[in-house]
């Protein structure tokens, strides 16, 4: 089953990722902030890897395993977050 949450923030700068090495999609800044809250909660995680559509974790707990992914979009008109 798939779940999709669409966000907007301006916690990330998107700019300032590592590229994505198949296209310019973001999100990795994004998981590797949601890995990091999730260890909180005994989740164990993965490293942001790429993929064609954007970036993706996985998280696994109590024998339930899930991947995760994240692909945004750059907003040029949105403010930085230097």
């Amino acid at each position: 089953m798939t779940h999709l949450v669409y966000i907007t923030t301006t916690k990330f700068d998107s700019r300032k990722e590592e590229p994505n090495p198949y296209n310019p999609t973001a999100g990795k800044t994004l998981l590797l902030w949601l890995g990091e809250e999730l260890t909180k909660g005994d989740w164990h995680t993965t490293e942001p890897d790429a993929e064609d559509w954007g970036w993706f974790i996985t998280a696994d707990k109590d024998g339930s395993s899930y991947m995760v992914g994240a692909s945004g979009e750059i907003d040029d008109d949105a403010p930085t977050t230097d």
